[in-house]
């Protein structure tokens, strides 16, 4: 689905894609240096388009998560764990990345992002920890953490000050070698998304009743936050943050949902709500 005019309306876009792709997506990314140039994991296959969605090529290559290299819109990263893949041809062919690396440290592979500011620096959550590579993924640093329960953790890079963040039952701050910085804890909820921008960290949870939302400093301060649900359960799947917008997607079994636009929902439907960042 695509939306024109900040989520108040939309115009499905499947164009190329199989009918099982058809439903959810678990990855996004766009391409910064190529408006129009995009990646979605659809029904755990990779999909590429090249006219903002209209059209999709595809399909053949399983993934998990994906990332663009912000100064080449053909360079892209995906995490099939184990493992983790680049594809410099727009998602025609892929190579494995080091095969000593992330799959070695750890063996359940999550999110990976790119450094903005340094476009050869990848980060990966991985389920012990996450993982850095300084070389657009040929080697790879693992830095480990405390309390693992096999899921990966969630990872994000401020794309304004270039610093790291991962989060799991707590959200650490990371600096240049890997190592915390600073941390503090999420102390009622589970947290695996991450996001940040300009100072500003965006923690969201998942439960098997309710979601959250919740804005740190960067000292880790509590800035805000906010309840995701209706009257039944609701899971959050990601958060961003961009120009003063949070937007987060998940879906709601509610019955009841507090909508821009009402009208009849089938039961697990999605949703994608929108907050503007407090100042």
């Amino acid at each position: 689905m695509k939306s024109l005019d900040g989520g108040q309306s939309w115009t499905p876009i499947h164009s190329g894609l199989s009918e099982t792709a058809r439903g959810r997506v678990a990855s996004i990314a766009l391409a910064r240096s190529r408006p129009g140039t995009m990646y979605i994991v659809a029904d755990g296959r990779v999909y590429a388009s090249d006219d903002g969605g209209s059209n999709w090529r595809g399909g053949t290559d399983g993934a998990s998560a994906l990332a663009v290299d912000p100064t080449n819109a053909s360079h892209v990263y995906a995490t099939d764990s184990p493992l983790v893949k680049v594809s410099t041809d727009g998602a025609r062919s892929w190579r494995t990345l080091a095969s000593a690396g992330p799959r070695a440290k750890g063996s359940s592979v999550g999110r990976i992002v790119v450094n903005p500011l340094r476009p050869t620096e990848l980060w990966v959550g991985l389920d012990t920890g996450v993982a850095k590579s300084r070389d657009a993924g040929e080697r790879w640093e693992g830095f480990s953490s405390a309390g693992d329960d096999g899921s990966p953790y969630g990872v994000a890079v401020d794309p304004i000050t270039g610093d790291a963040y991962a989060a799991k039952r707590t959200i650490s701050r990371l600096n240049g070698s890997g190592s915390t910085s600073s941390s503090f804890e999420a102390r009622s909820a589970y947290i695996d998304l991450v996001s940040a921008y300009g100072g500003k960290v965006l923690a969201g949870t998942v439960s098997s009743y309710s979601g959250f939302v919740t804005a740190f400093d960067a000292d880790g301060a509590m800035m805000w936050s906010t309840h995701l649900g209706g009257t039944g359960s609701t899971t959050a799947t990601a958060v961003s943050a961009e120009t003063g917008t949070i937007y987060v997607t998940g879906g709601t079994a509610a019955a009841i949902w507090p909508l821009a636009q009402a009208g009849p929902r089938p039961a697990g439907a999605g949703f994608l709500a929108r907050y503007v960042i407090p100042r």
